[in-house]
């Protein structure tokens, strides 16, 4: 049996009360851009070796050759550079140069030529990378490197659109195994490598492996446009070993040269080392003609569709990557410093909410008649229904509680003041004292109207009235103008909302709600006076709705209880320049029949056998299920201390007081003198005499007047004195419901951002169900569908390019997931000293 991951809410004795708190890519030219941006930014870091003072320079792409130039800037000394592009967003060729003035910082291991060790600044006098854009988007962040400027030469070849520069950006990657090339931060080589992450490390040993091959800085140049055109002469291929030329295999063991070279061996991740000798090993196998894949899927084999999933996953992992750069994470972090500097009294504004609603409910309950209640009243009020050891509610000489017995209103204006507590030990006596200084909240118009008692109907109705607020001098909760925020209760017949108070507890149905309706409509929470660009403004809503059910219990009986079937949450965090943050998710119920746990004080009839052992002198209570006390155990075993105390084997007998020592010899005496005196009370039953039984509760043995202590073999009932109130599933009840949540993030300025997540999930019970996903970050974007049977999940994704693989957790290595194409397997992912990998059926690895 499963128990569901909820908990249930009670009618409570006053229901008046209880619906207030419930308010608590081809060859031609791509088509152009629908529209063109007033203003993009180009922004990222030119890395050979870390690139200072060098000329980055942006140039239009025309009829898919190199056009006009559109603008320029230079380096600063950690290699960055931001360009702005005003009235063009087509594809771009970026292109850094190296002149007089620009320095490199050597990341040959053994030193660069004229002395120059590994790490200072170099000449790099007549260098030139490139790096392609296929479009251009209001904020841009790409790298330029000798594998940026491989990909945009490959793309040159074909002639420069969106469609070749994605291909040729994909193949370079897939071809030395590399991250996304454009959104993989490129660090620096001759840096702290240890700070980067496994796929930023391969990056920057690759970068490293370029000047390494060519064994001094003034022949990267030649060494670079070699390799570029032999990659062309392969249509983006290389030949794996053997060559006269480049070959693969070249690269790589330069590669492994320098991620094993004094100067990296210790910074570098251990999967980084195992991955490029294991990629350097495949090579030198054979002599072939590689088979790298770009993301499109189109005409691919299954192995190379694998391939391409993994590219393009790998892509969109990299563009999420993005925003965990520092630069990044600084400026979305002043978006919400408005948010961030409110003070920890502020962040009670919710407590506020809460001793409000209850106040107003305890007062109307109390008397609907006409009156208004000052300070003296209303503290009385918190004191008995709000306040507790951590938080208490304060009237301030001005709160006022206006009741209107002709309008069935209640209206609330002054100061509540709240304190929160804390227990203090003084001279051996706990008390509570004050924790902090008090905070103020300023209540205005709090306003609401609710059903008279004696009123007959079948439903009743309270409701939040639009403008009511709660504020400090620096945040504002209200509802906004035009809210309609209320709980309505339905019931079977037509009675007065008294009869309905005054027997909430009743078992029948008269007085249980058939369904219950709460919504919180344009709820607002502000932070007030901040500036423009900053995220300072909260509106939603909530919606909740739950039936009467007659569920079956655990036990074989019946119970009615109130099942949520419709809860949904929609809200939007926003700026005044026009950041927002939106989020909607709802969970729907339906063919709901799940278990129920028994009502508390519940019999279970012949719960435990009883035995009375007169040789050894002891009583063996063993329940049907369950377990007994701290230890999990099966049965528990009543014995005399010396002092003619009971004692068990398993804990405690009696709680509190020592009732169990009694001026007998005999347990079975003694433990009925002991049940006796207790009279049953479940309170002094210490936990050897408790039997824990999921998804039901806590029973206690009870026994008949007229028992007999020393029977040897008998049948005694348990009692459920707690009742886990818990719901639960099997075979033939389940609960079954869908699932969904949506949120986009959209940010302007330097912290720009455009991310979704779209999630639907069916719940079919019994750990079976699907989901549906699609995550998009900018353009890349990756749709999920997943399967669950028994608890065993498979996974189908697909890229924007319509290339699907499936993923399940593999039958021989639980701690691998299978990646499969068209039903056979292609490559498995796991972990590789903590980094994600993926291990292709060739024997490739590639980090994702």
């Amino acid at each position: 049996m499963k128990s569901l991951p909820f908990a249930p809410k009670i009618l409570s004795a006053a229901i008046l009360t209880t619906l207030l708190a419930a308010c608590g890519g081809g060859g031609g030219d791509d088509a152009p851009a629908s529209s063109t941006p007033t203003s993009s930014t180009i922004t990222g870091t030119a890395v050979k070796g870390l690139m200072q003072s060098a000329k980055v320079t942006a140039y239009k792409v025309v009829n898919g050759k190199k056009g006009d130039k559109l603008t320029d800037t230079t380096t600063d000394n950690n290699g960055a550079y931001t360009l702005t592009v005003s009235g063009y967003s087509g594809a771009v060729i970026l292109e850094m140069t190296a002149d007089t003035n620009t320095k490199m910082l050597c990341d040959i291991p053994a030193g660069c030529e004229g002395g120059v060790a590994f790490g200072a600044a170099t000449s790099a006098n007549g260098l030139v990378l490139q790096t392609v854009l296929g479009e251009l988007k209001t904020t841009n962040k790409t790298a330029i490197t000798p594998f940026t400027h491989l990909a945009a030469k490959f793309a040159e070849k074909n002639g420069f659109n969106k469609t070749n520069i994605e291909i040729a950006l994909t193949q370079i990657a897939d071809l030395f195994g590399l991250p996304a090339l454009n959104e993989t931060v490129a660090v620096n080589p001759a840096g702290n490598l240890q700070t980067a992450n496994s796929a930023e490390q391969q990056y920057a040993i690759m970068n490293a492996a370029i000047a390494q091959l060519a064994g001094k800085v003034a022949d990267i140049s030649t060494k670079l446009n070699a390799l570029s055109a032999e990659i062309n002469s392969k249509n983006g291929q290389l030949q794996s070993s053997g060559a006269a030329g480049f070959d693969l295999a070249d690269v790589l063991a330069a590669a492994k040269d320098v991620a094993e070279s004094n100067q990296f061996k210790t910074a570098v991740n251990g999967a980084v080392k195992t991955i490029l000798a294991a990629q350097l090993e495949l090579a030198n196998k054979n002599t072939d003609v590689t088979n790298a894949t770009p993301t499109t899927g189109a005409g691919l084999d299954d192995l190379a569709k694998a391939k391409a999933f993994v590219n393009s996953a790998s892509l969109l992992l990299s563009t999420l990557q993005q925003y965990d750069d520092q630069s990044f994470i600084d400026t979305a972090a002043n978006k919400v410093k408005a948010i961030q500097a409110l003070t920890d009294g502020d962040s009670l504004i919710f407590d506020a909410l809460g001793a409000v609603t209850v106040v107003m409910a305890s007062a109307v309950e109390e008397s609907q008649e006409t009156r208004q209640l000052a300070t003296a009243q209303l503290n009385t009020l918190f004191g008995n229904s709000f306040n507790n050891g951590e938080l208490e509610a304060i009237a301030s000489n001005d709160l006022r509680l206006s009741i209107d017995a002709s309008t069935n209103t209640a209206v609330l204006n002054g100061e509540v003041k709240l304190q929160r507590k804390k227990r203090q030990y003084n001279n051996g006596v706990w008390t509570l004292v004050n924790d902090g200084t008090a905070k103020g909240f300023t209540v205005t118009n709090f306003k609401i109207s609710y059903p008279s008692k004696t009123a007959t109907a079948k439903e009743f109705s309270v409701a939040i009235d639009a403008n009511s607020k709660i504020k400090t001098a620096n945040v504002e909760f209200g509802f906004a103008s035009g809210s309609q925020s209320r709980v309505v209760a339905y019931f079977d017949t037509a009675n007065t909302l008294q009869s309905h108070i005054d027997a909430a507890d009743d078992a029948g149905t008269v007085h249980t709600p058939t369904k219950v309706e709460a919504k919180l409509d344009r709820i607002t929470l502000k932070v007030l006076n901040a500036p423009a660009n900053e995220i300072s403004q909260f509106v939603g809503n909530v919606t909740l709705s739950g039936k009467r059910l007659n569920l079956d219990t655990t036990t074989g009986g019946k119970r009615l209880w109130p099942m949520p079937d419709l809860a949904t949450l929609s809200g939007k965090f926003s700026s005044a320049d026009g950041d927002v943050v939106e989020s909607t998710a709802s969970v729907a119920l339906n063919e709901t029949n799940p278990l129920v746990s028994p009502e508390q004080n519940f019999i279970s009839t012949g719960f435990y056998n009883y035995k009375y052992d007169e040789a050894n002198n002891k009583v063996t209570l063993k329940p049907q299920k369950g377990t007994m006390g701290f230890g999990n155990a099966k049965e528990v075993v009543l014995s005399l201390s010396p002092l003619g105390c009971l004692i068990s084997n398993i804990g405690s007998v009696q709680s509190g007081y020592n009732y169990g020592c009694r001026d007998n010899s005999n347990v079975a005496d003694a433990y009925k003198d002991f049940v006796q005196y207790t009279n049953g009370n479940y309170y002094y039953y210490g936990f050897s005499l408790r039997t824990m039984v999921n998804n039901e509760g806590v029973y206690i043995p009870i026994y008949p007047t007229n028992f007999d202590y020393k029977s040897t073999n008998a049948q005694v009932d348990g009692k459920l004195f707690y009742s886990e109130d818990a719901l639960s599933e099997n075979a033939t009840h389940q609960v079954k419901g869908t699932i969904t949540a949506n949120t986009k993030i959209k940010l302007v300025g330097n912290a720009a951002a455009d991310i979704e997540a779209l999630v639907t999930a069916n719940y079919a019970g019994q750990q079976n169900g699907n989901l549906t996903m699609t995550v998009r970050a900018g353009e890349e974007k990756i749709d999920v569908t997943g399967t669950t049977q028994n608890g065993k999940t498979t996974i189908k994704l697909s890229n924007k390019n319509g290339v699907s693989v499936d993923i399940a957790e593999s039958a021989s290595d639980a701690n691998k997931l299978e990646l499969k194409v068209n039903g056979t397997v292609q490559g498995w992912v796991y972990k590789l000293n903590g980094a994600p990998v993926v291990k292709f059926t060739d024997n490739k690895l590639k980090f994702l």
